[in-house]
């Protein structure tokens, strides 16, 4: 027979279990910081959020690059431009960019530059990879956020305000724009394993602590 001493220490340890192995909200962002910090190094190493090579850039239309940010002057522009295709290790005489093969890689078109294809401009900034970020910072990646949800039980790492319409394209595709899927938001397997191996110890050491003040209570 379970006295009425013994159930209500008993209630109060269930009690104390379920608050145990409620997530805090300093443990949500620290799960959301550990997966953002994946997603990033994974990003970096030119895999997706299932750790598959990214589809490689476009090599089949031309883009054109103005480095100039400032107002529409011509000259300013073709300065930028001059400066740019130097620091790409072109010739501002000629204003070609060449890899070290010597393949073209753009040229300069009026007073900006005109790149062979989207592979070609990453390749002269210096990517040797899909790394999804831009020519300019701030890009896409640097605005990705850790937020507590409103209901306090999970968490959510996202991209927000004008850079999500740029990362919805690459975590969906977009065949209008020719932009194909590359899903780079997510947790893998491994990621959702090491965080519940960690979360799963905190947790049991809250519910030790728990169990050892029921028993030297009296």
């Amino acid at each position: 027979m379970i006295t009425k001493s013994i159930q209500r220490k008993l209630t109060k340890w269930a009690k104390g279990v379920a608050i145990a192995t409620q997530l805090t909200k300093a443990e949500l962002l620290l799960a959301g910081n550990y997966v953002k910090a994946q997603i990033l190094d994974r990003t970096a190493r030119h895999l997706d959020a299932d750790g598959k090579p990214f589809a490689p850039y476009s090599t089949k239309t031309p883009v054109y690059w103005n480095p100039y940010t400032g107002s529409k002057d011509g000259t300013q522009q073709r300065r930028a431009s001059t400066r740019m295709i130097k620091k790409l290790g072109g010739s501002g005489r000629t204003g070609i960019i060449r890899d070290e093969r010597g393949k073209l890689l753009g040229r300069r078109s009026g007073n900006i530059i005109r790149f062979e294809h989207y592979a070609a401009f990453k390749q002269a900034l210096g990517r040797s990879g899909v790394d999804l970020i831009g020519p300019r910072a701030p890009h896409m990646l640097q605005a990705m956020t850790v937020r507590v949800a409103e209901d306090g039980r999970s968490v959510i790492v996202g991209i927000y305000d004008k850079p999500a319409a740029r990362a919805i394209g690459h975590q969906y595709g977009n065949p209008r724009r020719r932009l194909p899927q590359r899903k780079f938001l997510g947790a893998t397997v491994d990621d959702r394993e090491h965080l519940l191996k960690l979360l799963s110890a905190q947790m049991r050491g809250r519910i030790r602590a728990v169990t050892a003040q029921l028993r030297s209570s009296r």
